[in-house]
């Protein structure tokens, strides 16, 4: 068992499947306890903090805590000497654009290093708590499930949330049959043992387009209003093959320095109907070499291993599991053009 601890608070939040499945599989590559404590009881955590043995210096374990917001560092606060159980502790902010939630000085003094998934902030992170932050993106598990069949049935995918004119699969799929295109809404329930999240990816897999647009072409409270942002849809459909067609969150420091020209298209507009001359050109356009580059370049930069690397490297974490997967990585994916830096 490795000497970092993790801890995660929303394993329990049916809208974060995605980054459950990414800390079960740290959990699993660094052989590390996970912990998940609950919102209504205190008992998880004090048990963990008991648990450790009360050690010196560079004896003690490291804690990576993951935070869905930067308002959740204030959970450990809860828990009175907690920090003495460990040598560093560290924070991964998922939504980390919500910085007005960022707690007092008081809180923030408890962590050494701060990772965050919205890489615009990084430099207002650094003055604002005064913590060393690093940039770790959205990911996905490209080499666990993540896959590119030769055959693709699907000349363009619906998940998640869309504007109000996407919001009839039905009449969607009757539009695009006009075309000759093959339109998949919604898709539907997973029968048997099947994770909705494994069905997502079932569906990512025969796709040759996934539909995603900018939270910017969203009204709903739950997206940020002026911060546009990639999310697990683009990481997850990347991983299959797909290209991602519509608005896209071009401000975004994700799209700038990890994508490359074939994982998006980006609509003029979100309305279905005067995108989708737009929509059918680009289908015209796919390829199946498309696809396999878009595979390999999610393996080369978006797979959580290459994040997984980098908090590795800054708690001094050794894994032999790790080091064989980033092995098998740069196997599949031979010479390819790095990351912008």
């Amino acid at each position: 068992m490795s000497n970092l601890v993790i801890i995660y608070p929303g394993a329990s939040d049916p809208g974060w499947v995605p980054i459950t499945h990414m800390i079960n599989l740290a959990a699993d590559l660094f052989d590390a306890p996970l912990t998940v404590p609950s919102q209504r009881s205190a008992n998880p955590l004090g048990k963990l903090f008991q648990a450790i043995p009360r050690r010196k210096g560079a004896d003690k374990p490291d804690c990576l805590f993951i935070a869905r917001h930067p308002g959740e560092l204030k959970m450990l606060s809860r828990y009175e000497g907690w920090r003495t159980a460990f040598r560093q502790v560290g924070a991964w902010i998922i939504d980390s654009f919500w910085l007005n939630y960022l707690p007092n000085a008081g809180v923030l003094r408890n962590y050494d290093r701060l990772f965050i998934t919205y890489g615009n902030d990084a430099e207002e992170y650094e003055a604002a708590t005064k913590i060393p932050t690093t940039y770790l993106s959205w990911g996905s598990d490209v080499l666990g499930i993540g896959e590119n069949p030769p055959h693709k049935d699907i000349d363009l995918l619906r998940i998640g949330r869309q504007p109000a004119s996407w919001e009839n699969d039905d009449d969607a799929k009757a539009l695009f049959e006009t075309k000759g295109l093959r339109y998949q809404g919604r898709p539907p329930e997973p029968k048997g043992p099947k994770t909705d999240y494994q069905n997502a990816f079932d569906y990512y897999k025969r796709a040759k387009f996934v539909l995603a647009h900018s939270n910017f072409t969203d009204e709903s409270a739950n997206t940020h209003p002026n911060k546009e942002y990639v999310t697990g849809r683009w990481t997850d459909a990347l991983a299959c093959g797909a290209t991602v067609i519509g608005v896209q969150p071009v401000s975004d420091m994700t799209m700038q320095k990890l994508f490359w020209p074939e994982a998006t298209v980006n609509l003029s507009t979100p309305d279905r109907d005067k995108s989708l001359g737009e929509i059918t050109d680009a289908i015209a356009g796919w390829s199946p070499e498309r696809a396999a580059l878009n595979h390999r370049m999610a393996l080369a930069r978006l797979d959580w291993r290459w994040r997984f690397r980098e908090i590795a490297a800054a708690f001094d974490v050794k894994s032999d599991k790790l080091d064989r997967d980033l092995a098998a990585i740069a196997k599949a994916i031979g010479p390819v053009e790095p990351a912008p830096a």
